[in-house]
Formats: C-alpha cells, sequence, structure tokens
C-alpha cells in the first residue's frame, strides 16, 4: 500500500494552479519522509478506473462538487480518499454522497461555505485551507525588488495603481494553451519556472486567483487579493489577505507586506499528516494481506447453481419470448438470475417476490410464500437454500407442474 499523487498526462489548456496543487501534495510528502519514486502518480483521467496497488489519495485536487456530480464516483476502490481541503459549488447533496462523506470523515474543507454546507447533513467536516498555502516561506531579501506582478487581475484595477506600481508592472496568466502531445513542453517544469520568478523578482502580487495568492502568500510574497465578486473559495484566504472588488478599487492598500503565519502553517502541516498517516495505520495492514492475494492471474470464477440455471433459462426460452416469472427467496442466486434475465429476455416480467422476510426489489414489495398458489400462471425461480425440501413439498401440494418452477440447487434440464 502506497500514497499517491495527481498527474496530467496531456491538457490542451492548463491552468498552472493545479500543479501547483501537485507540487504542494509532494512537499508533503517530503516532510513525511517519503520519495518521489515511492508515490503512485495516478492520471486524474483514470481516478474512477485505477486497478492498481490500494493507494492512499489527498483530496486537493479536482475536489470540487459541481451540480450533477457525484464525489463517490470520482474514486475507484483502489483508492482511499482522504479529504483534506474538499470544496464544493452546490448548495445540497445526495445520498450516496452523504453516506461516502461519512464513511470518510472527518472532511477537510478548503472554505467555510462547503463545512457549514456538510455539517447541515451531519457530516464532520472543519476548514483546512489549500495546501498550497503551506510550501515553506522563502529566504529572499526583497527590499530591493521592484517588479509587481499583475496575475489575471480583474479589468481595470491597474487604473487605481500609484505611478510606481504601473512603471514596475509586469502582466501574466496562469491559463495556457499547451503545444501538441508530441512537443517537449513540461507543464511541471513550466510551473516551477513561474513560481520562481514569484519568489525571486516580486516585490507584489496582484492576482484573482486563488492557486496564485495562496502559495505567493506561503513564499512570503506580499499579495493583495481582487476579484470582480468575492467567491466562496476565498473564505478562509480573507482570513489572511486583504480582498477588494471592483467597488473598493479605490481604497486599495498597495503597501502590503508579508503574512506571518508560520505557527499557523506548523499546526496546519502537523494535521495534514496525522491524516494521511492515521488513515495509512488504518488500513495498511488490511490492504497489504488484500493485495498480496489478488496479485495473480485469476481464472474466471462462476458459481454453479447460477450457471446451471442461466444454461436452463436458455434452453427454455428464446430471446424474443414474453413470460411471466417470480422468485422465491431473495438470495444472491435470484438476484444474479432477475439480472440476467433483464439484460436478456426484455419482454419477460418479474410479477412477485416471494419472501418471509420483508424485502423489496426491483420494484416489488415481497409476500409471504403461501400466496404462491394464487398466481399458478408465473414461472417460480426458488433460490432459498436452506428450506429446499421445504420448497419442492409444497410445489407438490399445490400440484405445480415440474415445468413451471425450478430448484435452482437442483437444476435440470427442461424437457
Amino acid at each position: 500500500m502506497k500514497y499517491a499523487n495527481y498527474h496530467y498526462t496531456y491538457k490542451k489548456t492548463l491552468n498552472i494552479g493545479d500543479y501547483i496543487q501537485i507540487l504542494a501534495i509532494d512537499y508533503v510528502y517530503s516532510k513525511m519522509g517519503i520519495c518521489k519514486k515511492d508515490i503512485v502518480y495516478i492520471d486524474v483521467e483514470d481516478l474512477n478506473s485505477y486497478n492498481g496497488e490500494t493507494v492512499i489519495l489527498p483530496v486537493a485536487l479536482l475536489n470540487t462538487l459541481a451540480y450533477g456530480d457525484s464525489i463517490r464516483a470520482k474514486y475507484s476502490p483502489k483508492i482511499i480518499p482522504v479529504f483534506l481541503c474538499f470544496t464544493s459549488n452546490v448548495t445540497t447533496l445526495n445520498q450516496e454522497d452523504i453516506n461516502f462523506f461519512h464513511q470518510n470523515e472527518p472532511i477537510g474543507c478548503r472554505d467555510t461555505h462547503t463545512a457549514l454546507l456538510l455539517r447541515s447533513y451531519g457530516v464532520r467536516a472543519y476548514v483546512n485551507g489549500c495546501l498550497t498555502a503551506l510550501l515553506p516561506k522563502a529566504d529572499i531579501d526583497r527590499s530591493n525588488l521592484k517588479n509587481v506582478y499583475f496575475v489575471d487581475t480583474p479589468e481595470g484595477i491597474e487604473d487605481y495603481a500609484p505611478v510606481k506600481v504601473k512603471e514596475n508592472s509586469v502582466y501574466l496568466s496562469h491559463i495556457m494553451l499547451t503545444p501538441d502531445r508530441t512537443h517537449t513542453f513540461d507543464p511541471f517544469k513550466e510551473t516551477e519556472k513561474i513560481l520562481n520568478t514569484y519568489i525571486n523578482d516580486a516585490a507584489l502580487i496582484i492576482t484573482s486567483r486563488l492557486h496564485c495568492a495562496s502559495p505567493c502568500m506561503a513564499y512570503g510574497i506580499p499579495v493583495i487579493l481582487a476579484h470582480d465578486f468575492f467567491p466562496h473559495r476565498f473564505t478562509w484566504l480573507d482570513k489572511f489577505l486583504p480582498f477588494y472588488a471592483p467597488s473598493q478599487f479605490s481604497n486599495i492598500k498597495w503597501e502590503q507586506s508579508p503574512v506571518d503565519y508560520e505557527e499557523h502553517k506548523r499546526t496546519i502541516l502537523a494535521n495534514v499528516i496525522n491524516q494521511l498517516v492515521s488513515t495509512y495505520e488504518k488500513y495498511s495492514p488490511l490492504f497489504t494481506i488484500s493485495d498480496f492475494f489478488e496479485d495473480m492471474p485469476r481464472t474466471e470464477t462462476r458459481n454453479e447453481a447460477v450457471d446451471k440455471s442461466i444454461k436452463f433459462i436458455e434452453n427454455k426460452w428464446k430471446k424474443s419470448d414474453e413470460f411471466l416469472y417470480s422468485i422465491w427467496g431473495f438470495t444472491d442466486f435470484t438476484y444474479s438470475i432477475c439480472n440476467y434475465i433483464a439484460d436478456n429476455y426484455p419482454n419477460a416480467k418479474l410479477t412477485y417476490v416471494y419472501d418471509k422476510r420483508k424485502v423489496h426489489f426491483k420494484g416489488k414489495d415481497s409476500i409471504d410464500p403461501s400466496h404462491i398458489s394464487d398466481n399458478p400462471e408465473d414461472f417460480i425461480f426458488i433460490g432459498i437454500t436452506a428450506r429446499t425440501d421445504e420448497a419442492e413439498d409444497l410445489m407438490k401440494k399445490l400440484r405445480r407442474d415440474p415445468e413451471t418452477y425450478l430448484l435452482m440447487y437442483n437444476p435440470r434440464k427442461p424437457e
């Protein structure tokens, strides 16, 4: 069992912020003493289909839940998510996702909006900010630096800048069009190049980008956060940085100091590491054993009772035939048979589910087997295991034609 991080095979349009987040996860792993060669990098397009060694994955990238999304569907069963910086654009959650969040509590959220949403559904959640805010402070003397970087800033903000700022302004964007797949362009090297430019050359950063403001703040660079409106994703970052909307541009304080939050940074980093390590310690013994048994070529397995029952069905009915059928005993075997019939016999109809227990299956509430006599037209698949003799005795008592039922544990060939 290993730790994992994200990877992009190719993106025509890339956001530098995505790669900064990946670098931030690598930084956390380095503080844990984990070498890059021991990290499993999973392409973001393969998260829900990943089938390698079981891994622990920090949920700190591609973590936005939008309308119509399912957070549960984002991850394969081989990925154990550790929610560290989850954020949501929705105001309601479906039950499947609520259950998934409960399974992975506590949920670390990037912003207060998301934490409050999850808490409203009874999910234990806390605000943790963004992992990019944990990057190390740079040991740079900025007293002689002059360049002011405007990174994807709102239109018109430069009109309010003093002359000194305008004279030293540099304009950049975190959105890039990449060359085609055959080109040697490396987005990680480009990301590191831009970050190093900020570290070594920026006297001030002005940006609307969360993943520009957060890492630059962590590096010890003065930052002004400006946007056309106040997005919920900033409802943690405003704890540290001044925020300005267009109506406030005339009030911008252009002389900013670095944010000193190193003690707070250490506290967050310790929590992040604790969440990852405790999850690893919880699951590693289980999945190390499981991976040992699973790591080998497998012969296809089949259940004999289901296999023989399917052969019986194929011999008795054509795929286009219309017929009514019921099941007696809600078991794995009858479940498999019902799904097989539904997939292969479009004109067949399940009419009754007989069981002494109260179950609900495929829109049917179960009824007691004593009612079998009321429905002589249905073919009955009998899947009860412990009372096979009881079932056969009842069929004889009801004088049911043997051609109208099948004991799945004693399948016969149709005559």
